[in-house]
């Protein structure tokens, strides 16, 4: 078997850091391993894919012996371009590293390639993991176009059991005609079972398009106003977007606004509101969404079948799901000599082309 030291990247670290309020084990099993099984969904406009891996720490005092079957989802469609694993990325730190000692990260390793493969699973085999070692096994699964996952109807959004609704307005501000008034409004719904947790969202006004030869200013922006009762929310007004909103890697304005946690059938809202002065006399903007949440929540992938010492585990396998996807919005404003409206892509020809 090829096994790789991993490291943790800071930003992985600060992004991805799990917040869930589960509890520790806490049975005869917390003395020999712990595992937690993580489906870390991430994507938008074109494929999505999800990156599953099971941790799994020695966290006995005895070196052990695993065997790992990781069983890939029925009806798969095909195997992610990132499988059959994300390399350095494979270890997502969380609070549950808190209750156990593991003196030197390099004593995590990643499992890269299975041993052997079948149609419906992934074997890794005699893997032998000394006191405090730690085991990560991942495996990819492409899940889907972004279009077909995403779009429920025109200006809503679902993925995942997380509803987006959007509604715009635009308007020619009354005390200068020259300026615009533009309001998005943002509804963010747990439609799921489960409760979610740090549910965020991001959405990214472009006001700057990186265009060749030189770059494209669409509006200068005149003032801007966000309503929230989110206490976790800012506004960015020199954000830096690659690949921007599926046309453009541009530089605008993106409103964060964050809950801890969502509980299942509540919601939260915000409202941006701003003045702009167009510098162009027909543009369009594409608003565009990155959607982040973390939950329990239903499996995406199989549990993993996992063998210690030739003894088949069934302790408890605490289960986590994160979502980080570029959501496309399919609406969008458009302004063509004074005349202003709210559409979608397909309604007109863009005015703007990669």
């Amino acid at each position: 078997m090829k096994l790789k030291i991993t490291l943790i990247p800071f930003f992985l670290f600060f992004i991805l850091s799990c917040k869930s309020n589960i509890t520790p084990p806490n049975n005869e099993y917390a003395d020999s391993i712990y595992v937690l099984e993580k489906d870390h969904i991430f994507g938008g406009f074109g494929d999505v894919d999800n990156y599953h891996h099971a941790l799994i720490i020695n966290t006995s005092e005895d070196s052990i012996v695993l065997n790992v079957e990781s069983p890939t989802p029925e009806g798969l469609k095909r195997e992610s371009i990132r499988s059959p694993a994300f390399g350095k990325y494979a270890f997502i730190p969380t609070e549950f590293s808190n209750y156990f000692t593991i003196p030197n990260m390099a004593n995590d390793y990643l499992a890269d390639e299975p041993d052997t493969s079948t149609k419906k699973s992934h074997f890794w085999n005699n893997v032998r993991l000394g006191p405090s070692d730690g085991i990560h096994v991942p495996y990819s699964n492409y899940l889907g176009e972004g279009e077909e996952l995403f779009i429920k109807s025109f200006g809503v959004n679902n993925f995942m059991g997380l509803e987006v609704i959007s509604e715009y307005k635009i308007e020619k501000d009354t005390a200068n005609l020259s300026y615009l008034n533009i309001e998005i409004k943002q509804t963010i719904i747990n439609t799921a079972q489960e409760k979610m947790h740090t549910v965020g969202i991001a959405l990214h006004v472009p006001r700057v398009l990186w265009t060749k030869p030189e770059d494209t200013y669409l509006y200068k922006l005149i003032s801007d106003t966000l309503i929230t009762d989110v206490k976790k929310n800012v506004i960015d007004h020199n954000s830096g977007i690659g690949e921007g909103f599926g046309f453009y890697r541009s530089k605008g304005q993106t409103i964060k606004v964050q809950k801890d946690i969502l509980q299942s059938n509540n919601s939260f809202e915000f409202i941006i509101k701003m003045t702009i002065e167009p510098l162009l006399e027909k543009f369009e903007i594409y608003p565009m969404y990155v959607l982040q949440f973390e939950t329990k929540g239903e499996r995406v992938w199989p549990q993993s079948v996992i063998t210690v010492n030739n003894k088949k585990y069934e302790g408890p396998v605490d289960y986590l799901k994160v979502c980080g996807l570029s959501i496309p919005t399919y609406i969008l404003f458009s302004i063509d000599d004074g005349n202003l409206r709210v559409v979608s892509p397909d309604e007109i020809e863009p005015t703007f082309k990669p």
